[in-house]
């Protein structure tokens, strides 16, 4: 919505959208991309878990490094 909003009236500021809306501009972008995120965040969280299974006696540290 702010988006299509943005793109109908250019003359007005991303801050300006948000605060007719009511949001925070910080949630705007925030929310800009969560797909993109989540997978990336899904992905790196499986890999973690991997290594903890195969190698239980791995520290953060080893882990980390891994």
């Amino acid at each position: 919505m702010i988006t299509l909003t943005h793109q109908e009236h250019p003359e007005f500021s991303i801050l300006h959208v948000c605060d007719l809306h009511g949001i925070s501009r910080s949630w705007y972008y925030e929310q800009s991309h969560p797909c993109e995120q989540n997978g990336q965040d899904t992905a790196l969280r499986d890999q973690i878990e991997r290594l903890i299974l195969e190698f239980s006696g791995y520290g953060y540290r080893r882990v980390t490094h891994e």
